[in-house]
């Protein structure tokens, strides 16, 4: 029971069921009557504050319409190889600063005491344009820094540009945001100040005075939004789309659309429900099952296939790499220790086409890496699991044992962006992929067992193209198969080539049969024989045109009538 929807009764049954949840949930709970506030912290978020991106960037993003009563809940989020993992859930009664601030020093009262991996901080806040919100969360957390949504600070723009009462021309409106835009994503201070420049005194911006006021408001808080006063500590988060996203799961997943009961059913369906939802979905992760990572490594390495020599890239030492691009025309810088590149995609922390090479050809270890090591998977399942997760070599692939055991080896010395320097530089090239020597060897003794088999295809190949040189069509075949050969980037393309390579052509006699009754039952001219039916709207060759009704009423009464004559 959840007692009364609101006032003492309320607050007596969040009480009686505080040890409870504690007892059956290991959750913890504390909340105070005014202003009403209370804090959450489960398990899962617990373990969560332990690991070592607790301490990177948090998301934080409140909403309303959960209950009866429009209770405003918080969300503290983090950033992993699995997604987003909650690290707090906070309920209040407002969205006033006082509220705000209650419930954000319940949450530090219930945290570990190691919370956010460690410093009690979180680098930086990702939050949106919340003057309460940001206000609180520096009231108790002061020496970690804000920044804003780049989603939400343009939305913001363009919002003000529509607005009839600014009288912003509509030929005007999206020249003017394309200079915002300009500054938004600069890649360095200098550029921003110049894109600055040219925004407030373009030809445009000249015509209306409180646009440049405007422009000038956002220019002064321009190190919150501006993606030049950005590192490598946001991982290339720059928008609070985790949060956005864990709002939609605790209403559709958790709630099932429908507004709880009180505040006690939030907190019980917070404990309970929202629990359940990210343990199995760590889990899922943890046992392979959710292959978007790998398939992110897979990209990366086909973008950075150019790279296919340690000769191509200049070793700098300390973790330091100079990596040409694709065109050769560039050269980029990539940061081991700290998990960066200074390419556009890379600057922010970013895992790149550039780091996924030096990760490939020098067995460099990234802390950004996308997780696809059993270690990292375990890191994972530990987090759902907890102490009786299973071990390592639970989580290693059936194949290549040798090879995961020797990544794990390596991984587990991979330093994080907190550690000393010289841990980093000791560390800096260490091996976090299997691009080893056990890999090369492996692939080696791999090669030498299809040698056999290539040699024969050479062969069969040479003969036919000799025994049918002349003919036509074989020629156009050869073409043909050469330009698909050509595409062929993956193991999974390189074996579908050869699958349809090695297809039979149709005969009569392979196709599926039907039975005669099945038969029997078609109408005539749908399909013939055992043929699948045909899908869609057939053609207006396959029956005759059909003569239409005529839509003339008068017509038709006349048509129907006998002697019918006109007036």
């Amino acid at each position: 029971m959840s007692g009364g929807r609101t006032g003492q009764s309320m607050f007596e049954k969040i009480k009686e069921k505080i040890p409870a949840w504690q007892d059956e949930c290991g959750a913890a709970v504390a909340f105070q009557l005014d202003p009403f506030a209370v804090a959450i912290v489960t398990p899962v978020m617990q373990r969560a504050h332990s690991a070592d991106f607790a301490s990177n960037i948090c998301f934080v993003d409140s909403t309303a319409s959960c209950d009866a009563d429009n209770h405003v809940l918080t969300f503290f989020l983090t950033s992993t190889v699995a997604g987003a993992i909650p690290l707090g859930v906070v309920i209040t009664d407002s969205t006033s600063s006082a509220s705000y601030i209650a419930g954000f020093t319940l949450l530090k009262s219930v945290m570990p005491c190691q919370s956010f991996g460690g410093p009690g901080y979180p680098s930086v806040f990702l939050t949106d344009d919340s003057d309460a919100e940001r206000a609180a969360l520096h009231t108790c957390w002061p020496d970690a820094d804000q920044k804003l949504c780049l989603f939400h600070v343009p939305q913001a723009v363009w919002r003000w540009l529509w607005s009839e009462q600014h009288g912003i021309g509509k030929d005007d409106r999206q020249t003017l945001m394309a200079e915002f835009q300009r500054i938004l994503y600069s890649a360095t201070e200098m550029d921003a100040t110049i894109a600055y420049d040219e925004a407030v005194n373009s030809e445009t911006a000249v015509e209306y005075s409180s646009y440049q006021t405007y422009l000038e408001k956002w220019w002064e808080r321009r190190q919150l939004w501006c993606l030049a006063w950005r590192n490598e500590q946001h991982r290339g988060n720059h928008t609070n789309n985790f949060a956005e996203i864990t709002v939609r799961l605790y209403k559709d997943v958790v709630l099932c659309r429908a507004k709880a009961y009180n505040a006690v059913s939030l907190i019980d369906f917070t404990v309970q429900v929202l629990e359940c939802y990210y343990r199995n979905r760590l889990r899922a992760f943890a046992n392979g099952r959710l292959p978007a990572q790998r398939l992110l490594l897979d990209k990366l390495n086909t973008k950075g296939a150019y790279l296919t020599s340690c000769d191509q890239v200049t070793d700098c030492k300390d973790g330091k790499y100079e990596v040409p691009g694709a065109d050769g025309t560039e050269l980029y810088i990539v940061d081991s220790t700290l998990g960066c590149c200074s390419c556009r995609a890379g600057l922010t922390g970013k895992f790149c086409k550039h780091q996924s090479a030096i990760m490939r050809l020098f067995k460099a270890a990234f802390a950004n890496a996308p997780g696809v090591t059993a270690r990292a998977r375990h890191a994972i399942a530990s987090i759902a699991i907890g102490s009786d997760c299973p071990p390592v070599s639970f989580y290693r692939e059936l194949q290549n044992d040798a090879v995961g055991e020797q990544c794990d080896s390596e991984l587990s010395r991979v330093p994080s962006h907190n550690s000393s320097a010289a841990q980093q530089s000791n560390t800096a090239t260490v091996m976090s992929h299997p691009g080893s020597e056990v890999v090369s060897t492996l692939r080696a003794e791999e090669l030498n067992m299809m040698s056999p088999l290539l040699d024969e295809f050479h062969q069969l190949m040479s003969t036919n193209c000799a025994r049918f040189a002349q003919d036509i069509e074989c020629r156009k075949a050869l073409q043909k198969a050469i330009c698909r050969l050509r595409d062929v980037t993956t193991p999974s393309s390189f074996a579908a080539f050869l699958h349809g390579s090695g297809h039979r052509p149709y005969r009569s006699g392979t196709a599926i049969r039907v039975q005669p009754t099945a038969l029997s039952r078609r109408r005539a001219g749908v399909t013939r024989g055992s043929k699948r039916l045909a899908c869609g709207r057939p053609p207006c060759s396959s029956q005759r045109p059909s003569v239409k009704r005529r839509r003339c009423l008068a017509a038709n009464v006349n048509a129907n009538v006998p002697n019918a004559t006109s007036h």
